[in-house]
């Protein structure tokens, strides 16, 4: 048996020496550990947002869903102030799905606090404590170590929501996501963080550049069985003039794009609109409603916005 090292814990103040400004702008260039642990794809949509008099450390997106992602972060032991903090900022910014907040320890009392708001969202907002750690194995770099310690009950929430506000068709969408996404991240480990099925018609996917995501939705109405399944590159930055600029880069290689597709996309600049698409539409009726249809559309969806990737990725890091 090979020797094993010792797991040392590191002083959080060691490596950040404060708070404000070393751990927070650190963290808006590593989100990724945060978002692994919190099951989202973060894209930092801003440091130090004002939110009235105050300001909010860190606001996110969830790629999946567009949500806004507020995060606090505090070093030591929780306290009401920062509690109080992350009710403003999440009553604050817009489409706030998911409030977060960072410390080294959490008082019992504020954790109650946080699954009782947990409890009474009904899963509008979800709400996040997470401990913040540091350690290292033997003489190894050091390591930082996101540890949710209270997260909203999902099962709970999907009950009430499915007997609660959801449509039969949102119902519905939150199923096939449901089926969706476990084999969508075994066909493409390591793509996206996304474990928590919407009900909605679309999911997106990162890209790696802020404002641009892979998106697998069904379009048209399910009414009259007018629905379609589409893959695609979706260009929605706050930015019209960036939108063009991304747009253009990318139908620049659009020979090389295509060929590695194997097939003509659609290539939507949707000139004057908040975004822009590059598309592949799936042949015939896709019914979201027919269940027996499911495992062959979900497995053209995700063979697809594979290989979408697979041609585009080469050109999003050269992207505006």
């Amino acid at each position: 048996m090979k020797p094993l090292s010792e797991l040392t814990s590191v002083a959080v103040k060691s490596v950040w020496a404060d708070e404000a400004h070393d751990f927070t702008p650190w963290l808006s260039e590593h989100s990724s550990p945060l978002g692994a642990v919190l099951g989202l794809d973060l894209e930092l949509q801003g440091k130090e947002m004002a939110v009235g008099k105050f300001s909010v450390d860190l606001v996110f997106k969830n790629a999946a869903d567009g949500k806004s992602v507020v995060v606090e972060n505090m070093f030591g032991t929780t306290d009401h102030d920062h509690l109080g903090k992350i009710l403003t900022y999440g009553a604050g910014v817009d489409e706030t799905g998911y409030v977060v907040l960072i410390a080294e320890t959490f008082r019992a009392e504020h954790l109650s606090a946080i699954n009782w708001l947990n409890t009474f969202s009904n899963g509008d907002v979800a709400f996040f404590a997470v401990e913040l750690k540091v350690f290292r194995i033997g003489a190894s770099d050091l390591a930082p170590d996101f540890r949710v310690i209270a997260k909203p009950d999902t099962w709970a929430q999907n009950v009430r929501q499915a007997t609660g506000k959801l449509t039969e068709l949102r119902s519905n969408y939150r199923d096939w996501w449901t089926e969706f996404l476990p084999e969508f991240h075994q066909s493409h480990p390591g793509w996206s963080n996304a474990t928590q099925p919407q009900a909605q018609s679309w999911a997106n996917f990162p890209a790696g550049k802020s404002g641009v995501q892979y998106e697998v939705c069904f379009t048209g109405t399910a009414a009259d069985k007018s629905q379609h399944l589409r893959v695609g590159l979706y260009i929605g930055t706050s930015d019209l003039d960036r939108n063009d600029q991304v747009f253009r880069h990318f139908f620049d290689h659009k020979a090389e794009i295509e060929t590695v597709m194997e097939v003509p996309l659609e290539w939507e600049d949707l000139p004057g609109r908040q975004a822009s698409r590059i598309s592949l539409t799936r042949e015939g009726i896709a019914d979201s409603q027919d269940l027996g249809s499911w495992p062959i559309l979900r497995s053209w969806a995700i063979g697809q916005v594979g290989k979408l990737r697979e041609a585009i990725q080469p050109f999003v890091a050269s992207c505006p």
